[in-house]
């Protein structure tokens, strides 16, 4: 069940960003593009005895999409280093923990069974600015938690 606040939220959010050449039934709210950071892996796995700790990170050709889908749930599209796929079609769960009207800016939560993300972006009123984004994994091949920084705006789109 959705609040008044979470409500009010998203109604604010859909005014962030047209979504211009996007079907009417998807509100883009952020399109955000390569990352780059910090990573702290954990030996174990894939990761050898004495190569964990810090490590530069990033995905080159990295994208975030944030958009209302066609139900107006809020979902993320993400093209990684191997595929693009919708968080909500994979079976993650995707949450707006936050936004503040004043500064354009959105606190998002992510995670599916092996991982846990949030995303904070802010934009100006053409939907510029910058995404730092953490996430923590664990699986049989790696243990590791990053820290990412992007830039957003039009020019990162990919369709929903």
């Amino acid at each position: 069940m959705r609040t008044n606040w979470h409500r009010a939220a998203l109604a604010t959010a859909l005014l962030m960003t047209p979504a211009a050449g996007q079907a009417k039934d998807i509100t883009v709210l952020a399109r955000c593009g390569a990352s780059d950071g910090q990573s702290y892996y954990f030996e174990g796995g894939f990761v050898g005895p004495g190569q964990g700790g810090w490590k530069k990170d990033g995905v080159d050709d990295g994208r975030v999409t944030v958009f209302l889908n066609e139900n107006d749930q809020l979902d993320l599209l993400v093209k990684d280093r191997a595929t693009t796929r919708s968080y909500l079609k994979t079976g993650y769960k995707v949450g707006l923990i936050n936004f503040d009207q004043a500064t354009k800016t959105m606190l998002i939560s992510a995670y599916g069974a092996d991982f846990s993300e949030t995303y904070l972006i802010r934009q100006n009123d053409l939907g510029v600015g910058t995404m730092v984004w953490t996430i923590s994994k664990i699986t049989p091949a790696i243990a590791k938690t990053s820290t990412m920084q992007a830039p957003c705006g039009p020019q990162y789109a990919i369709k929903p």
